[in-house]
């Protein structure tokens, strides 16, 4: 909400790179390219002003989390009480199967 007043509020955008930061935790700041109709601005984001954006059954995922990080699938169901989707696995050794992850652990994938 602190990018509301900058126009960026609820705006997707593409992540162009990941930046970390020194500290205990480490925190991760994302550079991102934001489009709209007014044009097209790059900015810098700490990771706490960010969410993961899931698909509609049948879109495309990366999974950035977790056993399962750096493959690709496809969203195969979505339990909004439970906070997770069941991802067709389409790539990588795991390739095939059907499992539950939270939504932190994926996000909406375009190549």
């Amino acid at each position: 909400k602190d990018l509301k007043g900058a126009g960026f509020y609820k705006k997707k955008g593409r992540v162009l790179g990941v930046e970390r930061k020194a500290g205990d935790p480490p925190r991760y700041v994302a550079e991102l390219l934001v489009s709209d109709s007014q044009g097209e601005a790059t900015l810098q984001v700490d990771q706490a002003h960010l969410e993961t954006v899931i698909p509609q059954e049948g879109g495309t995922v990366k999974v950035v989390n977790g056993g399962y990080r750096g493959a690709l699938g496809s969203v195969a169901a979505i339990d909004i009480d439970k906070f997770q989707a069941k991802v067709r696995v389409n790539s990588g050794p795991y390739l095939g199967s059907d499992v539950w992850l939270d939504y932190e652990d994926i996000c909406k994938f375009k190549p």
